[in-house]
C-alpha cells in the first residue's frame, strides 16, 4: 500500500504542476497517470486527486515551509479522514468573500455537489428512457423536467442511453440559466458563450428544435466539440460563430442569453484547483471583459440572461446593479435570491451548491 501511495502523491504533484502551468484538471491529471499510473484504478485516483486537491490550501496554510510531496501527502491523509469544509481551506481576500456572501454553513457544504443528467427528448421517449436506465440500477429523482439527480453504482457515461444521446449530463444550475431565458418557439436567441453546446441544446429541447439559436464562442476547439454534440443529441436549427462577445456581427435578434466568461469559482465542487489559481488581476480582467459584453447587450434592446458561473459577487450583483432599472423580477422561491447584501438580491437569482446541490451560478434577466 505504501508503494501505491508514494504513485499517488508522484501522479497528483505532477499533475498539479501543469495544472499551475495551465493545463485542465482533468487533462493534466490524464498526462500525469499516462506515465505512473500503470496499475492503479484510474477513476479511483482521479476521485481521491480531486478530494486531495480540496485540503491542499488548507494545509498550505497551516504547514507551511513543506515541499509539493510533503504537503500532497498530508492532504491525501485528510482527503481519507473526509476533512469537513472550513474557511481556512480557501485563500485569505477568497474566505473574506465567501464568508460574507455565504457564511461559514455554506463554505462548509461548497463540494456536496450531487449528479443531475437532462433526458433528451428530441432522441427519444422520456419514460423508456427513465425506465431503461432503472433497469440499470440507477436511481432518480425528477426536480424539473427534463431534469433528475441520478444515483447508482453503474455510471452514466457507460450507459446505451449516454452514448445515444438519449440522456445529457446537464448541471442544475445551467438548466435554471435557460429557464430563465423562457426560450420561445420561432423566436432568433442569440447565445454568447455557448460551447460546448448544453445550454444550446436544452434550449432547442424547450422549443422542439423551432426556434433559431446563433451560437458565439471564441473557442475553435470548444466550437468544434459543440457542432458534434449537437448532431449527436439531434439538435437543429443552430448557426455557430467563432467570435467574442463584444464584437458581435449579427442583428435582428429577439433574446439574448450570455454564458459571460468568467472564474469559474461556483465549479469548486469538480475542479477545487480554481480558488488556487485565481488572482486579484485575472478576476479584474474578467469582469472588464463582462462588463464589456453587457454593454454590447444594451444596444440590442431586447431581453437578455446574463450568467456566470461564478460565487463571486464582481461577477454578478456588482455586474447588473448599473442596470437596476432594466432587472426583471426572477420569480423563484427565496432560496435563488442573490447576496443580500445588494440592492438587486430580490431581482436576480443564484443556485447554492449547499442548498440546490449543483454548481454555484448568478442568474439576471434584464429588459434592455
Amino acid at each position: 500500500m505504501a508503494i501505491i501511495t508514494n504513485r499517488q502523491l508522484s501522479i497528483f504533484a505532477e499533475a498539479f504542476n501543469l495544472i499551475m502551468s495551465g493545463r485542465s484538471l482533468e487533462n493534466a491529471f490524464d498526462i500525469a497517470f499516462k506515465e505512473s499510473g500503470k496499475g492503479l484504478d484510474r477513476k479511483r485516483t482521479f476521485r481521491t486527486f480531486v478530494n486531495t486537491l480540496k485540503e491542499l490550501h488548507y494545509v498550505e496554510e497551516m504547514f507551511p515551509c513543506r515541499n509539493l510531496y510533503e504537503t500532497f501527502k498530508i492532504a491525501l491523509e485528510m482527503a481519507k479522514e473526509n476533512f469537513p469544509l472550513t474557511p481556512m481551506h480557501f485563500p485569505l481576500w477568497i474566505r473574506e468573500r465567501l464568508l460574507a456572501a455565504i457564511g461559514e454553513e455554506g463554505i462548509t457544504k461548497l463540494d456536496k455537489k450531487t449528479q443531475w443528467i437532462r433526458v433528451n427528448t428530441l432522441k427519444g421517449d422520456f419514460t423508456e428512457t427513465i425506465n431503461s436506465l432503472k433497469q440499470k440500477g440507477i436511481s432518480l429523482l425528477e426536480k424539473e423536467f427534463p431534469m433528475y439527480e441520478a444515483k447508482g453504482k453503474y455510471p452514466i457515461s457507460k450507459t446505451r442511453e449516454f452514448e445515444e444521446g438519449l440522456v445529457i449530463p446537464h448541471d442544475l444550475s445551467s438548466y435554471f440559466v435557460v429557464k430563465a431565458l423562457e426560450p420561445k418557439r420561432g423566436e432568433r436567441i442569440l447565445e454568447i458563450g455557448s460551447a460546448p453546446g448544453i445550454k444550446t441544446s436544452l434550449i432547442q429541447q424547450l422549443t422542439k428544435n423551432q426556434s433559431w439559436v446563433v451560437s458565439i464562442d471564441i473557442s475553435v476547439r470548444r466550437t468544434l466539440t459543440q457542432k458534434s454534440l449537437l448532431r449527436k443529441w439531434g439538435v437543429e436549427n443552430v448557426e455557430i460563430i467563432v467570435g467574442d462577445g463584444e464584437n458581435v456581427p449579427i442583428r435582428n435578434i429577439d433574446k439574448i442569453l450570455i454564458d459571460a466568461p468568467c472564474s469559474n469559482s461556483g465549479t469548486f465542487s469538480s475542479d477545487p484547483t480554481v480558488f488556487l489559481r485565481l488572482n486579484r488581476a485575472e478576476l479584474k480582467n474578467l469582469v472588464k471583459i463582462q462588463s464589456k459584453i453587457l454593454k454590447k447587450a444594451v444596444e440590442y434592446n431586447v431581453p437578455t440572461v446574463f450568467s456566470t458561473c461564478s460565487i463571486l459577487p464582481e461577477e454578478g450583483e456588482f455586474q447588473v446593479e448599473r442596470y437596476l432599472n432594466h432587472l426583471s423580477k426572477i420569480p423563484w422561491d427565496e432560496s435563488f435570491y442573490g447576496y443580500k447584501k445588494s440592492k438587486v438580491y430580490m431581482h436576480v437569482a443564484r443556485t447554492y451548491t449547499h442548498i440546490h446541490r449543483c454548481d454555484s451560478f448568478f442568474i439576471s434577466r434584464l429588459n434592455f
